[in-house]
């Protein structure tokens, strides 16, 4: 940093400085050109004499509420000059330090970031002050560092940790209603972003090292404070028990030292534990006493600051420092370090310690583990209660828990013990197998996540009769220990090898019969997998196995109380028809479908699970509603299910569908299933009416006759029934002539339903409203030619329906567009629509909304600008019009055809948008704009142009005039 002194340059008269603030004026464009381009420094005192540095800008409300700042020239320079005159500035920030404009702070934190120590000090409390109120994302981060580095230099120390703890420090946080927010992440608040928090603080405690103890005591005060805040846990005082609490700081915080199975989503709580791990290792090299280091996490009341001493005396026993092993064996004498909240620290201190501690430390360890726990039988049985909730916890319980224990610690430590303690922990790994990952009481694996038993890792090896055999034979234990085989580890072990000899597994099926249900299912399942895939196999024996297990429950049965039937069975049922509906899918796929011989099954299962009471009325009421739309809630139970896979077959068993084969018996019977629960009367089931309407237009294509004489059945009746079955038809299916045709009858009371104040039941709730999904189904077939303008729908449906859906549909129509090449006969339809709504609309301020998704229209490409172009002018004057940042770029091209239109069009969009945001694509393209209008020869229009041109320059665009003539030049 130069001194003040020795700045090099010539200072300007007291008569230039009056000269050029007259000058400025109050242009902005001119302020900011003078004071981006001045680089004397010696200018800041006679600017400041003047009174140009006394006016900071205040933030301003926009048209929408929200709170802008404008531009201060005088400000930026201060910033540049601060490090060269550091004296002079400094009072200049203190005068401005009342301001309440979020970049104006800015730059009074930039600016004291490049003052030297003795003067950022001066402003300490001041970006104290700015970091408390109100965390600003606008301060950068590595400013705090700065200021903090020179404020330690210069030996302000009070001053450096004030501006820490502003920065760094955890509050509460206040919710809108100024309450405190309740416990949990969004509790804390600190004085920089989050996303920053860890790399700045590390950066901050390398500057703070010199303070050594003071420094590791605010961190750990602050490390303490989040707890409080973020986990909820009890704050230090003298109300306060005293005891060590449990913080379960493991499940956020697995290591203490850098581990992959640190997670990376608390900022905070995982920046403050790096930053006094690492300022306490700091110190150690510093020279400071390791029990100066590490007394105070130890006597803190919280596992995780506990679990950072342990840490810290792993490294000084490695190290060899002075009284590190009388440390250690205080800790390796302390039985509550065996606990839980400090498993993994501890055994990485315990594989250290252990080997180069005294004799008598190490007895006294060993009988500790190999004694331990030191609770009671009863405290025990306390512990166990809950696995015994109808007797008394027998003693072997008791026994095995206290096993369980010294697996857990010595299994967690696993090298560098004692041979008794090695001894100990080979009978226990007899007893309950090898433990992986020990040392972690919260281990996030990406694996399976159960385990099966060692010799099911031979199953590819095996004949099918061995699987079977081993499955019929195999069963979980009841009294399983930890980490032991479960059912889960075996179904996934099974899926996977059917998956890799599907077609034994298929022919073999049958002798799957009387193994475990959850066997059953996982072999459903894989084949839905395999049948996703494209890949054939022989479905006859799969679907025998499941008429076999439908048969074992009368529809007498099933058509009763769900839970009759055991959720065992019923996953098998959801399994069965999954694997089904993989073998009949949708239309418009090529893959294999399933035999014609195994269809007699098929209607076998879907006639009794027609009858399935799955789902329940209570159990529509809960799932349903507000929590899942009936198409999605079908598709997760048994009778919608068992009709959607009848739907499917009377498909392709009626011959129409070239992957199937008319079989007229089979067609009859799913048909039979179909009509006995079609219609409100028949099953009111919401999700029911789903299936229906998600079939229907299928349903007609394949059996035209049997689907046209239910029609009535399926709109007319129940209000919620009808509306599901409608809105799920339009919203699963194109438009066609051929649906349109289908629905026309109904079509009429359905937009009836739409346009009243009723609410309106739909079947799937999807990015488009019922109402929309109408209105592009209409519209569609008109830009087809499939319906005429005059069809007495679409005429009804635009005079009816709100402005805000008509909008969207029209602005759909052109966004389909931008997908999609369109033939020269769609577009000139397409246009004719837009003329007639256009028209329609005119001279309505309120309808003429309708208008407002033109941009679609142009973003799309597939029209001519001269066509686009007036069109866009009058579009661009509609309430809510926003071009949404997405046709800048089409105006330009525009531009080089009709520079005069194209500028109309640019000038109006401009007036119309709020903030460089929304307008950033039209800034962008502004310049090709102008440059094609400055070239023709057209007085009114050059000036025109300019006077836009001054216009941006005045908003902060200093750049657009230079770019326009880099393109005139170019030309």
């Amino acid at each position: 940093m130069r001194a003040d002194d020795d700045l090099g340059y010539e200072a300007p008269t007291k008569q230039q400085v009056a000269d050029a603030l007259l000058v400025l004026g109050a242009d902005e464009q001119h302020r900011r050109l003078f004071y981006q381009g001045l680089q004397n420094p010696l200018w800041v005192e006679p600017l400041d004499r003047l009174g140009a540095f006394d006016e900071v800008p205040a933030p301003f409300e926009d048209a929408e509420g929200n709170l802008r700042s404008k531009v201060w020239s005088e400000g930026e320079y201060l910033v540049r000059m601060a490090e060269f005159i550091p004296s002079k500035v400094a009072p200049i920030l203190v005068r401005m330090a009342a301001t309440e404009d979020p970049f104006a702070r800015r730059m009074v934190v930039s600016a004291t970031a490049r003052l030297d120590g003795e003067n950022a000090a001066r402003l300490s409390k001041i970006v104290g002050e700015y970091l408390s109120a109100d965390r600003s994302r606008l301060v950068p981060p590595e400013e705090i560092v700065r200021i903090g580095e020179a404020l330690i230099t210069a030996g302000k120390s009070k001053q450096a940790l004030h501006v820490a703890s502003r920065a760094f420090g955890p509050r509460e946080a206040t919710g809108t209603d100024g309450k405190a927010v309740r416990f949990g992440g969004d509790r804390v608040v600190v004085g920089i972003d989050d996303y920053a928090y860890s790399e700045t603080l590390a950066s901050v405690s390398i500057a703070m090292a010199p303070l050594g103890a003071r420094w590791l005591a605010e961190l750990q005060r602050w490390l303490e404070r989040y707890q409080v805040l973020a986990r909820g846990l009890e704050a230090a005082g003298d109300d306060s028990s005293g005891e060590v609490e449990t913080d379960r700081s493991y499940v956020w915080r697995p290591s203490i030292a850098a581990h992959e199975q640190n997670n990376h989503f608390d900022d905070v709580g995982n920046g403050l534990v790096d930053a006094l791990r690492d300022a306490a290792i700091r110190a150690l090299a510093d020279g400071l006493p390791v029990v100066d280091v590490v007394r105070p996490l130890l006597e803190s009341r919280q596992p995780l600051l506990r679990r950072v001493g342990i840490h810290i005396i792993t490294v000084a026993v490695g190290l060899g420092l002075d009284s590190a092993q009388s440390l250690a064996a205080d800790v390796l004498g302390d039985e509550q370090y065996l606990e839980v909240d400090y498993r993994h620290e501890y055994a990485e201190f315990a594989r250290r310690a252990l080997p180069v501690a005294a004799s008598d430390v190490v007895a006294a360890w060993t009988r500790a583990v190999l004694d331990g726990p030191t609770a009671t039988d009863d405290e025990i049985r306390g512990w166990l209660s809950w696995r015994f909730p109808e007797t008394d916890v027998p003693q072997e319980a008791v026994d095995e828990r206290r096993r369980v224990w010294q697996m857990r610690i010595l299994s967690s430590i696993a090298t560098g013990m004692p041979d008794a303690a090695v001894a100990r922990l080979t009978d226990l790994q007899a007893e309950f197998g090898e433990w992986e990952h020990a040392d972690f009481p919260s281990f996030v694996s990406s694996g399976a996540g159960e385990k099966a038993p060692a010799e099911v890792e031979d199953i590819a090896s095996w004949s099918l009769p061995e699987v079977v055999t081993f499955l019929r034979s195999w069963s979980e234990p009841a009294d399983r220990a930890f980490h032991g085989p479960t059912y889960g580890g075996v179904t996934f072990a099974l899926m996977q090898d059917v998956k890799a000899r599907p077609i034994e597994y298929a022919e073999a099926a049958g002798s799957f019969a009387d193994t475990d249900p959850r066997y059953i299912a996982s072999l459903f399942n894989a084949f839905r997998e395999i049948a996703d895939s494209g890949t054939a196999f022989p479905w006859a024996s799969l679907v025998r196995l499941g008429a076999s297990l439908v048969a074992m429950q009368p529809a007498e049965a099933i058509d009763g109380d769900i839970h009759g039937r055991g959720t065992d069975l019923a996953s098998v049922h959801d399994s069965l028809l999954s694997m089904l509906l993989g073998g009949l899918s949708a239309g418009g796929d090529t893959k294999p479908i399933v035999d014609v011989d195994a269809w007699p099954d098929v209607v076998r299962i879907v006639s009794a699970l027609s009858l399935d009471p799955d789902p329940t009325p209570e159990h529509e009421a809960e799932y349903g509603g507000s929590n899942m739309d009936p198409l999605t809630l079908s598709m997760n139970t048994v009778r919608p299910n068992a009709l959607r896979v009848a739907a499917r077959l009377a498909r392709f068993s009626s011959g129409m569908d070239e992957r199937g084969t008319s079989v007229p018996e089979i067609n009859k019977a799913v048909l039979d299933v179909l009509d006995g629960r079609l219609g409100s009367e028949r099953d009111s089931s919401l999700t029911v009416a789903a299936v229906y309407g998600e079939a229907l237009s299928s349903l007609a294509w394949s059996n035209s006759a049997w689907t046209r004489e239910r029609l009535a059945r399926l709109f007319e009746g129940d209000g919620d029934y009808t509306s599901v079955v409608m809105s799920t038809v339009l919203a699963a299916y194109a438009p066609s002539a051929f649906l349109l045709e289908l629905l026309r009858p109904w079509l009429p009371q359905w937009l009836d339903r739409l346009v009243s104040d009723e609410p309106v039941k739909v079947g799937y709730e999807s990015r488009r409203s019922a109402t929309e999904s109408l209105g592009d189904h209409l519209t569609l077939l008109a830009a087809r030619g499939e319906i005429e303008l005059d069809d007495p729908l679409l005429l009804a449906y635009y005079a009816q329906v709100d402005v805000a859906a008509r909008s969207t549909v029209l602005g759909h129509l052109g966004w389909m567009l931008l997908h999609s090449k369109a033939p020269e006969e769609f577009l000139a339809r397409a246009r004719a629509i837009w003329d007639w709504r256009a028209n329609a609309v005119e001279g309505s301020e309120d309808q003429s909304h309708e208008l407002s998704g033109f941009y679609w229209w142009v973003r799309c490409g597939q029209f001519s600008p001269t066509w686009w172009m007036p069109r866009l002018l009058v579009a661009s004057q509609v309430p809510g019009f926003d071009g949404r940042g997405m046709i800048g770029e089409q105006i330009a091209e525009a531009a080089q055809a009709d520079p005069s239109a194209a500028f109309d069009v640019l000038a109006a969009l401009f007036e119309s948008g709020v903030g460089d945001f929304k307008r950033y694509d039209l800034i962008e393209n502004a310049p090709a704009v102008l440059a094609a209008v400055l070239d023709v020869d057209d007085v009114d229009l050059t000036a025109r142009a300019e006077a836009l041109l001054n216009d941006l320059g005045r908003a902060g665009h200093l750049t657009m005039l230079q770019r326009v003539n880099e393109l005139r030049a170019c030309r």
